[in-house]
């Protein structure tokens, strides 16, 4: 018998050094083997992940851990499962035989056993795994040959099911690899029911397919497939071509399938204009980097990548660019404009034209709206999802000149009708931000239209579901007592709101906490406290919303002032404001 054990690395694990010492004997003379050796099961796994044995002979019964979980643990890992294990067992029971199957082992012989078949069992099993390696490693040339072509193919077999290998090009078209799965529930999983049935009735009878047949039946597989690529996370119009292979009797044995991404070039035939990333900035002024923050951060815009991730834009989306610009320009911030579809983007756009040719007219007529009607209007128009509606009402108040007015007869009715939606699920965060910027679009220049007032106020708000409109109620009540609001968003951090006060130069920060939060929490408390040790001692610090103040000792501040609702804020800020009581005294002489 030849020498095949030659250079071969057997480990053979065994609790009894007499068993041990058999094997050894018996491969001795069947070539210069390399012997490794294991007592219990977890020492198998730790000598068969150091040193790759070829082939592993595996008691059963053992301590620490018995063979039948050894060899378990052994197959589970990638880089080791394809060596044979071969299982030793002293009980030749069907039990046995069934946990050693299960675990994956290869094979098992019962002790006592003959020192020639336990040599023609490893002569089989070795020579079996070098045969796999050689399948391997030409499936591997073959793979690496695909992958050189660049051409997404692979075959199927007359089931439907994908065979290997595929190309790499293949994997990187369809998002993942298909190799083993149907072709249904892959490249045509998106195919509309009637064609589908006509796929399924295809491979039905693909064995019975002749040469002479094949013509009529591949027009049942289609040549233009738009398949979603879940990796990329776009739509993929892919155009197949089909190669039949034959058995000797001229049957269907499986169907080769050539696939041509032609995505990028169906796009661009689609396209009256297209545009590159750097077109589009100097054709709408907005720079490079916003583009991209545009589209990465907040998905504001969707360009169209080629294969090299180059963007490119259509005429819809530079429409959409311009339209965005035009709103910031007028104080909105893209985060609300983000969510809106282009038909919006243009309401806001006219908004602004009518504003300059008809306010006039709305002068004439503003002293005759009803606040109360108009704001149960617009709660209408809201849970209608009715934007026309919702723009015109608010464009009609556009120019109402009492300010208090708005706060107290007009946004408790919108506070209220928005709170109810959003506790029903009626509204949601996005639908919320749409209706927000309609608010801006109208109310922002009722803000800035007169800053000249004496002394300045931050206002400064903690996150919750309408902090934006509230910060046009508490801005009126600012204007309505002489004070300049300078509005600056959300509150992230208590010692930069304190610096809003020295950066500006204002007498004021009003830090709201919200409508929406009834108990504050652990970082809510720590911002305010950071916030108060911060501020100058000439400076105010005026907390409103529903916060307990007694339960965190905010009273022990000197210059923290608790105005909880809008009412107090009112009151609060006619008591403190110098200019007003100056003017109050010069009316009451």
């Amino acid at each position: 018998m030849s020498n095949f054990l030659d250079g071969k690395k057997i480990l053979i694990v065994d609790d009894n050094e007499k068993n041990i010492q058999l094997i050894g004997d018996y491969l001795k003379s069947n070539g210069k083997f390399i012997s490794i050796v294991a007592t219990d099961g977890q020492e198998a796994i730790d000598r068969t992940t150091n040193s790759r044995p070829d082939l592993i002979l595996m008691d059963i019964n053992m301590p620490v851990m018995d063979g039948v979980e050894a060899c378990e643990k052994i197959k589970k890992k990638e880089e080791l499962k394809d060596i044979p294990i071969i299982f030793l067992t002293a009980q030749n029971s069907i039990e046995d035989k069934i946990k050693a199957l299960e675990a994956k082992g290869n094979d098992f012989i019962a002790k006592p056993f003959y020192e020639e078949e336990l040599i023609l069992r490893l002569k089989l099993h070795l020579e079996f795994a070098e045969s796999k390696k050689e399948i391997k490693r030409s499936l591997e040339k073959t793979n690496e040959m695909l992958d050189n072509i660049g051409q997404s193919f692979f075959w199927i077999d007359k089931s439907g099911i994908v065979l290997s290998p595929s190309s790499r090009t293949t994997d990187k078209v369809m998002g993942q690899n298909i190799e083993g799965q149907s072709i249904l529930n892959t490249l045509y999983k998106g195919l509309e029911a009637t064609n589908k049935k006509e796929v399924s009735s295809f491979l039905e009878k693909s064995s019975t397919i002749s040469k002479d047949k094949w013509e009529e039946f591949q027009k049942k597989l289609p040549s233009k497939v738009e398949y979603y690529n879940e990796d990329e996370k776009k739509e993929k119009i892919l155009y197949a071509n089909y190669k039949p292979f034959w058995t000797n009797e001229n049957l269907l044995s499986k169907i080769m399938f050539i696939l041509d991404d032609k995505t990028e070039i169906d796009f661009l035939i689609d396209q009256k204009n297209i545009y590159s990333i750097k077109m589009v900035s100097s054709i709408s002024g907005v720079q490079e980097n916003t583009l991209r923050s545009w589209e990465k951060r907040h998905q504001a815009v969707t360009p169209f990548r080629n294969s090299k991730g180059k963007r490119f834009y259509n005429e819809n989306e530079l429409e959409r660019i311009k339209l965005i610009k035009l709103a910031i320009d007028l104080g909105m911030n893209i985060s609300s404009l983000a969510q809106l579809d282009i038909e919006q983007l243009k309401q806001i756009s006219e908004k602004t034209k009518d504003d300059n040719t008809t306010q006039s007219d709305q002068n004439q007529n503003v002293e005759s709206i009803n606040l109360e009607a108009a704001a149960h209007n617009i709660d209408i128009a809201i849970t209608n999802k009715n934007y026309a509606m919702l723009g015109h009402e608010l464009n009609k108040m556009a120019n109402y000149p009492e300010m208090a007015d708005f706060v107290y007869k007009f946004f408790p009715i919108i506070f209220k009708g928005l709170k109810e939606k959003i506790e029903s699920g009626k509204l949601n965060q996005e639908e919320l931000k749409s209706i927000t910027t309609y608010f801006k679009v109208n109310f922002n220049h009722l803000i800035f239209k007169n800053n000249k007032r004496s002394e300045k106020a931050i206002i400064s708000f903690f996150d919750n579901p309408y902090w934006e409109l509230e910060v046009f109620q508490t801005a009126f009540i600012c204007i309505e007592n002489n004070l300049d609001p300078i509005i600056c968003g959300e509150v992230t951090n208590g010692k930069e709101s304190s610096n809003y006060l020295k950066n500006f130069q204002a007498s004021y920060l009003i830090l709201s906490c919200g409508s929406e939060i009834k108990n504050n929490t652990l970082p809510v408390d720590e911002m305010i406290k950071t916030t108060i040790t911060n501020i100058e001692s000439d400076k105010n610090l005026i907390i409103t919303g529903n916060l307990n103040y007694s339960e965190n000792n905010f009273m022990k501040y000197e210059n923290l002032i608790p105005l909880p609702t809008i009412k107090n804020l009112d009151t609060g800020l006619k008591k403190m404001n110098k200019t007003y009581m100056g003017d109050l005294y010069k009316k009451s002489s």
